[in-house]
């Protein structure tokens, strides 16, 4: 692993249940809660993964895409809603802590309006098991839930995507437990320096 410029090469293609905890920190070392956000995005979009050519990735982000349409539209995205059956749905609705959204699947609205953050977070973590990807990256993908909603999620994801490499970026205390590695990134003028750190409980 190494950098040239601002771009982190991650050879984690021949790596099975790898999951890794990317913690953003400044130049000064410590955890920069105040550029999360901007620092999150940076590392993203600056950072090349390899992973094999068949593999299936999925990336959520801190705010998910809804697309207008019915719930199950929602869940299912990008594939198309009838390809799975309701009762898969719903049961995913109940255990991502929505169970009030069950019996609502085929109700069309404008769900990332209707549903606050949290709740949307929650979807794409429906969406997530859904899909079950060989990759999944999460850039603060939890955020905006409390730490024991946050951490009962990713308990789920590692139930229920065992054989998924999981790499998250985020700062909270609760995503240590739940992985195996943990990179800092710490900014140092135009790029990140990228270091192995122990795998202790990240300051909140």
């Amino acid at each position: 692993m190494r950098s040239n410029s601002t771009r982190i090469a991650l050879a984690v293609g021949a790596l099975a249940a790898l999951v890794v905890l990317f913690v953003v920190l400044n130049s000064s070392g410590s955890d920069n809660k105040s550029n999360t956000s901007t620092s999150a995005t940076s590392v993203t979009s600056h950072t090349k993964w390899r992973a094999p050519a068949d593999a299936r990735v999925m990336t959520l982000p801190q705010r998910p895409y809804l697309p207008i349409g019915s719930l199950a539209a929602a869940i299912s995205y990008p594939a198309e809603s009838g390809g799975y059956d309701a009762a898969q749905l719903r049961a995913l609705l109940k255990a991502v802590g929505l169970p009030a959204l069950a019996d609502r699947l085929d109700e069309e609205a404008h769900w990332s309006r209707m549903l606050s953050l949290g709740e949307q977070q929650r979807i794409g973590i429906a969406r997530a098991i859904l899909h079950a990807p060989d990759f999944l990256l999460l850039d603060e993908a939890t955020a905006s839930l409390d730490e024991p909603s946050e951490a009962a999620l990713y308990q789920l994801l590692h139930e229920r995507l065992p054989a998924a490499t999981i790499v998250s970026i985020g700062h909270r205390s609760t995503l240590a437990e739940f992985h195996k590695r943990r990179l800092t990134l710490t900014r140092d003028g135009n790029r990140f320096r990228v270091k192995e750190a122990a795998l202790s409980p990240v300051d909140s």
